[in-house]
């Protein structure tokens, strides 16, 4: 047997030793462990670095000229097109709040209609097809104007988040809009959707047509806002008519203003592109991915700021009549609070608590805070949920439309 083996190794000279005998001996012969000598360790101290002359530091640092630089680089390009007559003329009226950042884009078929609109860029679509004349309240010919000038449009289109506004039912903005969403998306933006539906007074063909069109323009928007012409009759039967039509476009530009501002004013509480980006943007082509839920979008502003009268004004500024959402299946939401230095803590946990308690109970809710010393003792609240199927687009996907652009 090997010798150092052999060290090793513990031989019994008596077999006929008890087992207490046994242990005992190994005891006498094996040192415990408490008296093995523990071997040190030495670690060399590394000396420390040498000090960066303070022009190499710099080079290292992000100084505030170099973040404003990135920070003008990267702002988010907001654009708002206005398809049709109805659309051009809501791109109009918001022209004039001069929004810094986002532009203004008119698209028609009308030449007349589009130089008397009011907006940074115009294109006209189909000049070979319409001559300029319009698409004569025919979408198909609205349809075909919008394919002849498609490649112009997706190079137009440049921005992070497309507006696109409309009027259904018609010609232009109907057949138009769809593939003027569809290219938005090609050019890498996300696109916000919102239609006026037809009064029921124009007749069951224009309504078949508005419906077609709605669906066509789902199928190319992250999310697409619907908003009832009959359903502002029920609100304000006795409003003249002129009034009603200026109603509309006050919905469709405060809600696009309210989405502008949460993710373009800096505030205590920041929300970001990203964060609307993770509410509304379509993760999936797919049907079955819920891929036609839709936003509900709502702008309030309070003088009172008591627990009872926050919680009433924020869920009116949830509940649009004008959509009709179904609160209870909202996934997601944004919310955004404004107000100058009085606004307490606590009242920004009141909005903020309520609007989480009627959206759905996994629903994903994130909020921020802008001080703003303008608004004198008043608080604005502007909600955005997404992630529910309006009445109105339930009826355009489950209709039998079929019409569908390429």
């Amino acid at each position: 047997m090997n010798d150092d083996l052999d060290k090793n190794v513990m031989h019994v000279k008596d077999p006929s030793m008890g087992l207490s005998r046994a242990i005992q001996r190994m005891d006498e012969e094996v040192p415990p462990i408490n008296k093995i000598p523990m071997v040190k360790r030495h670690f060399t101290k590394l000396p420390p670095l040498p000090a960066l002359p303070a022009k190499q530091k710099n080079a290292l640092l992000d100084l505030d000229s170099d973040l404003k630089t990135f920070l003008t680089k990267r702002e988010v390009r907001t654009l708002v097109v206005g398809v049709g007559g109805a659309g051009n003329n809501m791109t109009s009226r918001f022209q004039q709040m001069l929004l810094p950042g986002c532009r203004t884009l008119c698209v028609n078929t009308d030449v007349q209609d589009l130089y008397y609109s009011n907006a940074d860029e115009k294109i006209l679509i189909g000049k070979q097809l319409t001559k300029g004349l319009g698409a004569g309240n025919d979408h198909q010919m609205g349809e075909l104007a919008a394919l002849e000038d498609y490649d112009r449009l997706v190079h137009l289109l440049d921005a992070d988040i497309v507006f696109l506004t409309c009027g259904l039912g018609g010609g232009t903005g109907t057949g138009a809009t769809p593939l003027i969403a569809k290219a938005a998306k090609e050019s890498g933006a996300m696109v916000i959707s919102i239609a006026t539906m037809p009064f029921k007074m124009e007749g069951i063909t224009k309504e078949r047509i508005a419906f077609q069109g709605l669906k066509n323009l789902a199928d190319h928007s992250d999310t697409t806002i619907p908003l009832s012409n009959q359903k502002l009759i029920s609100l304000v039967p006795n409003i003249k008519i002129h009034q009603g039509f200026k109603i509309m476009d006050e919905i469709l530009i405060r809600s696009v203003k309210g989405i502008i501002n949460l993710i373009t004013k800096p505030g205590l509480v920041n929300l970001d592109f990203a964060d609307i980006q993770s509410i509304i943007k379509r993760k999936s082509q797919a049907l079955e991915d819920a891929m036609y839920s839709t936003s509900v979008i709502g702008m309030t502003e309070v003088s009172k700021f008591s627990d009872n009268h926050l919680k009433h004004y924020t869920v009116k500024a949830l509940d649009n009549p004008l959509i009709e959402p179904e609160i209870g299946d909202i996934k997601n939401a944004l919310v955004g609070i404004a107000g100058d230095s009085s606004v307490k803590l606590k009242q920004v946990d009141t909005v903020v608590a309520t609007v989480s308690e009627k959206i759905h109970p996994d629903a994903n809710l994130k909020w921020g805070f802008i001080s703003d010393n303008n608004l004198n003792g008043k608080m604005r609240i502007t909600v955005m949920g997404h992630g529910f199927k309006s009445p109105v687009l339930e009826k355009a996907i489950m209709a039998d439309y079929t019409t569908a652009f390429t």
